[in-house]
């Protein structure tokens, strides 16, 4: 069967480097994965360069679901940044 091109998977990690010192936000690495495809893992020292990453994968046309069927692959992922965020205190920030 042919794999859709509309459709991506991957597998993301996330881990704290090293202690946070005091008053300052731990420093978060990232790691992605793509799961249907064989391409090589993907390393990330920010959330941001994570976001950016994405969002060209996904501006590529790739992953994107039609009009009309639900929300597209970036709507999830904004609201999984959104979510991140929130747990890492980013609201508190603005």
């Amino acid at each position: 069967m042919a794999e859709s091109r509309r459709y991506r998977a991957y597998l993301l990690r996330c881990w704290q480097e090293g202690e946070a010192a005091p008053g300052k936000e731990p420093h978060y690495r990232f790691s992605v994965e793509e799961i249907l495809r064989k391409r090589p893992r993907r390393g990330f020292d920010s959330l941001e360069a994570l976001v950016a990453f994405l969002r060209a994968e996904l501006s590529s046309g790739r992953g994107e679901t039609p009009e009309g069927k639900g929300p597209t692959r970036e709507d999830t992922l904004q609201d999984s940044v959104r979510a991140l965020s929130n747990k890492r205190g980013g609201d508190n920030e603005r």
